[in-house]
């Protein structure tokens, strides 16, 4: 259950992996698999841009009419 100090996270690729994920979030906890209905899978920000931080797409959502996004 969420609470003020919890956030649920969609993860995708690598990030999927719970060992990868608590490197940075030591009490995170794996729920299980989902389906993101009417998104696809997007690289780059809001813009499309790539970031000048990674200097490369950044993993984001975008809204469809059509297609489901399976991730965890």
């Amino acid at each position: 259950m969420q609470n003020d100090h919890t956030f649920l996270y969609f993860a995708y690729g690598s990030n999927l992996l719970k060992e990868r994920l608590q490197l940075k979030n030591p009490s995170a906890t794996v729920h299980g698999v989902a389906r993101l209905k009417n998104y696809k899978l997007m690289f780059g920000n809001y813009k499309g841009l790539a970031s000048d931080r990674w200097h490369g797409g950044v993993a984001t959502h975008q809204e469809t009419r059509c297609g489901v996004w399976c991730g965890g």
